[in-house]
């Protein structure tokens, strides 16, 4: 009987060290940083930990588990996130209330199971251990699941929230210390007591994933009117330069004609200030890019105009494309936001400027934008958002992902020293 125990303690080793490792990489985001090295080190520290803690108690472990996972997050990242601290407070008392339910569940499967017959009630407390760890998985993949909303509470009410859900686990943590012997409280109905206390934390959860859906509508709403906004400012851009291209295109012969008869006459001063501001308008057509698309052509061109007034210098490389079945709304979703990002991070750079390149390849619609920046990234979740500051760029570029991911396309978004690209390949159908 005591190789079976050391068996199932073993086991449950090896499910805690994999479920918190789980943790890291889907909840915490710690997967591109956690390096093997790294994770063997923990995986050694963790597993001389829950061997000890076997026979230490429950508060020295819980203690300790906290320990762990606040060290590892630290010497990970080099410091802890408040919303990493969330989430371990929240994985903590999740499994705690899961441990205690499971183990007031074993208290009366104790007294009508034949291993209390057979005096081995430890491997019935073995075996309920084991289902509370097992049941750890499907609270992260909840977790995983919520963690978009909860992401988007601010400081104050993460900080709220932690400290709340704190007050639960020392509160079960006493019970569970009451009811295992350690110590004795003069409390009536104490398993009821306890599976409220788990009820609450439950409850608390729902309460803060209701709210923070609320507040990722509020949110979205505000973005989407002051987007909307932005998008009526482009077609009004846009509608701009195509009449300005018709009036130049128009006047095209007429020019021809002044410059000839200017010159004939040899009024080079008249001549010389009519070609200076006749450069200011040719600057439209210097802009025009030949895709053969004119909605591309002209955002290209209404950015360009935009940028060269505040010195970028533009780079630009096209061929003919086939735009397939992507609308003229999408294309300017795309566009006009990922060169918005391009002007506001080379405008922050010394040398300022942005490449553009446009072309077909495999059958497929290719957009690379590349620009100078002053190396500062803003990521949320791990991800490339923008060189740009306030929420409305982030929105942007997840309205770009979306875009792109409803024509099966792809984006891939690289920095390099203080280059930064974004790629966007569409499926021309």
């Amino acid at each position: 009987m005591q190789f079976i125990d050391y068996f199932i303690k073993l086991i449950i080793c090896i499910f805690n060290i994999g479920t918190t490792l789980y943790f890291f990489d889907n909840v915490l985001n710690y997967n591109k940083t956690l390096k093997s090295s790294t994770r063997v080190l923990y995986v050694i520290v963790h597993l001389l930990f829950l061997y000890v803690g076997t026979y230490i108690g429950v508060i020295p472990t819980i203690i300790g588990y906290y320990s762990i996972l606040l060290v590892c997050g630290i010497y990970i990242k080099g410091r802890i996130k408040l919303i990493n601290f969330f989430w371990i407070i929240q994985f903590v008392s999740n499994c705690l209330s899961v441990y205690f339910i499971v183990y007031t569940l074993g208290r009366l499967l104790r007294k009508y199971t034949i291993l209390a017959l057979l005096n081995q009630s430890f491997l019935l407390d073995e075996s309920l251990h084991l289902i509370s760890v097992l049941l750890q998985i499907f609270i992260i993949k909840f977790h995983i699941k919520q963690k978009d909303f909860i992401e988007k509470f601010s400081n104050s009410q993460i900080l709220i929230s932690s400290f709340i859900f704190i007050i639960i686990q020392l509160c079960l943590i006493i019970q569970l210390l009451d009811n295992i012997g350690i110590v004795a409280f003069n409390i009536i109905y104490k398993t009821e007591i306890s599976i409220l206390l788990c009820c609450i934390n439950g409850f608390l959860y729902k309460i803060l994933i209701i709210l923070s859906k609320e507040i990722e509508e509020k949110y979205l709403l505000e973005m989407s009117i002051k987007q909307t906004e932005l998008e009526e400012k482009y077609i009004k851009e846009i509608s701009e330069i195509y009449t300005n291209i018709k009036s130049w295109k128009h006047d095209y012969r007429n020019n021809i004609n002044v410059i000839c008869n200017l010159a004939i006459a040899n009024e080079h001063k008249k001549l010389f200030d009519y070609i200076e501001e006749l450069d200011k308008e040719i600057l439209i057509v210097e802009a025009l890019i030949y895709t053969e698309d004119f909605l591309i052509d002209s955002i290209i061109t209404s950015k360009y105009l935009y940028g060269n007034s505040k010195k970028i210098e533009f780079n630009i490389k096209s061929e003919k494309i086939r735009r397939g079945n992507i609308s003229d709304f999408d294309i300017n979703i795309i566009l006009s936001n990922i060169l918005d990002n391009a002007i506001e991070g080379a405008l922050k750079s010394k040398e300022k400027i942005i490449y553009i390149d446009i072309f077909e390849k495999n059958n497929n619609i290719v957009f690379k934008i590349k620009n100078t920046f002053d190396g500062k990234i803003k990521k949320i979740n791990e991800n490339y958002i923008t060189t740009k500051e306030g929420n409305i760029h982030g929105l942007g570029i997840h309205r770009v992902i979306s875009t792109v991911n409803k024509y099966n396309g792809v984006i891939y978004m690289n920095n390099d020293e203080n280059i930064f690209e974004n790629k966007v390949i569409i499926p021309i159908n």
